[in-house]
């Protein structure tokens, strides 16, 4: 019996391990996305026309030792805010190339309320690679993970 309660004891501890990580790690990519979230909540959102798409071929002084140049995929969006036009130059890492993001898309604008000019785009394609790979990982690590913790938290 005290080998059982080691081993639920033991598992709880793992378990609480696991969560504390995948909650650290959405807490720090939640900090990474912060201004698309505070731009969400509290600007003015609009839709956003992409109304054109450019690679632009730099070479970094020091960042590589590759000899192939870097592409950088960048798209520019069209919005408008109380009959004003707008337009924001957005990087869109590879995902334009891989045609997930197309001239002529709409995305989600938020702009500033108090300075329209200032605009995010929040695509979801648009976050970092990290942020678009890491953060549906962490989600179902959580949810395959919290309701273990609690049936072993309640045991």
């Amino acid at each position: 019996m005290f080998n059982i309660r080691f081993n639920v004891a033991n598992r709880l501890k793992q378990l609480s391990i696991s969560m504390a990580i995948c909650l650290l790690g959405l807490i720090a990519l939640l900090a990474i996305s912060s201004t698309a979230i505070t731009a969400y909540w509290f600007g003015e959102n609009t839709y956003g026309e992409v109304i054109n798409y450019q690679v632009s071929r730099e070479r970094p002084a020091n960042f590589t030792v590759s000899q192939r140049t870097p592409e950088r995929h960048q798209i520019v969006v069209q919005y408008s805010v109380n009959n004003e036009t707008y337009q924001i130059l957005a990087n869109s890492h590879v995902y334009s190339a891989l045609n997930i993001i197309n001239t002529g898309d709409r995305l989600l604008v938020a702009a500033d309320k108090n300075n329209p000019a200032h605009g995010y785009v929040l695509s979801y394609a648009l976050f970092s690679p990290i942020v678009s790979v890491s953060m549906p990982w962490l989600l179902v690590m959580l949810l395959i993970l919290t309701p273990q913790w609690i049936y072993y938290l309640r045991k």
